[in-house]
């Protein structure tokens, strides 16, 4: 099963290592940590675009948002990346992520767990050129 991981730096990883290919690209995977961070709610498209796409025209955003949903959720056997309305949203029972499970032992006060989970700060290293509000 694969696994978002976001602590200590941003991969997916599967039981043969890290994923590899068009749905991990740096503004994909920037998307995916975006939904993730969400938990439970999604966020809008518009608010997605701002972040990662801010200095493209509003129609290109939108084709560029679209296309790397699409290409995320080819690369997985079921759709991690759904649309509600406007909103996006990540399928945590598809593409569970080390930060919801760091929060639901938090919530749990589960202290062994936290500490077993965090491998290091949020995106450690991650960052997209062109996208300083994503910072």
């Amino acid at each position: 099963m694969q696994r978002l991981k976001l602590l200590g730096g941003a991969s997916i990883e599967t039981g043969a290592g890290p994923m590899t290919g068009k749905a991990v690209q740096r503004r994909r995977i920037a998307l995916l940590a975006l939904l993730a961070a969400r938990r439970s709610s999604g966020m809008s498209r518009d608010k997605l675009i701002s972040l990662l796409w801010p200095a493209s025209e509003a129609e290109r955003a939108r084709a560029l948002l679209s296309d790397s949903v699409y290409r995320v959720n080819q690369g997985f056997p079921t759709e991690v990346i759904q649309s509600v309305g406007d909103e996006l949203r990540l399928n945590h029972a598809e593409l569970p992520s080390d930060v919801a499970e760091l929060d639901e032992a938090l919530a749990n006060q589960d202290h062994e767990r936290v500490v077993s989970l965090y491998t290091g700060p949020f995106l450690d290293g991650f960052f997209l050129s062109e996208s300083p509000e994503f910072e």
